[in-house]
């Protein structure tokens, strides 16, 4: 890298070059998203409830189930027993919302946009 003044002089350094391997021992699991043998959510637009179905995994016991806004800001939240069940919505105002469902050993995630009319 070379910098120019106005009236001191140049300065330089030489920089080395970086490396974005991540390492092995230190890099984080990362999920599973969208996984359809997790869990299914329907439907995408509704009137008031939206409905989960349990997928064929094995091993997982319960599940955070979390509503956010468009905004960001969690609006519903629950942990339940992995299974099928439904998140009742009816409170909140029309509008479009994300469902976010995470495993309880954190290696699957579900994400869905719906819309409440």
């Amino acid at each position: 890298m070379l910098i120019g003044t106005h009236g001191n002089g140049m300065y330089y350094t030489v920089i080395g070059s970086p490396n974005f391997n991540p390492n092995p021992v230190t890099a984080l699991a990362t999920a599973t998203l969208n996984d359809k043998n997790f869990v299914k959510i329907f439907p995408t637009v509704s009137r008031g409830s939206y409905q989960y179905v349990q997928g064929t995994i094995s091993g997982i016991k319960s599940m955070q189930v979390q509503v956010f806004n468009m905004g960001g800001q969690r609006v519903y939240s629950q942990t339940v027993n992995y299974g099928s069940g439904t998140i009742p919505l009816e409170n909140l105002a029309a509008g479009n919302y994300v469902i976010q469902i995470t495993s309880d050993n954190k290696k699957y995630q579900t994400f869905q946009k719906v819309i409440k009319q």
